[in-house]
């Protein structure tokens, strides 16, 4: 699965976002802009500024974990180990509405 995004790393142009072999790639027209370490990305849940910078961030799950990577580079901002995967719907539904531009 892909998800075309517009600004994702702040340069006002269109690339795309994908997850292969577990970890998060985003491409432009010109080529890979960025590819994440091995986390085991398995879902894409949402792509917003959750930090009101200006910059969005990329939100993932693997398993019962949850990564927010960075839009720009694609590291690692914060992740959290959940007890079950199931938790991940909840705290998806928590932070609200997660925009895709």
């Amino acid at each position: 699965m892909f998800i075309p995004l517009k600004n994702l790393i702040g340069d006002n142009k269109r690339s795309m976002i994908f997850i292969y072999g577990g970890k998060v790639f985003v491409w432009d027209t010109k080529g890979k802009i960025w590819e994440s370490s091995l986390i085991g990305a398995k879902e894409l849940i949402g792509v917003c500024d959750l930090d009101g910078d200006g910059m969005k961030e990329v939100i993932i799950s693997a398993d019962n974990r949850i990564y927010i990577l960075s839009g720009l580079n694609g590291k690692v901002l914060w992740s959290h180990v959940f007890p079950h995967r199931s938790s991940i719907s909840r705290f998806a539904t928590k932070i609200g509405p997660l925009g895709f531009a």
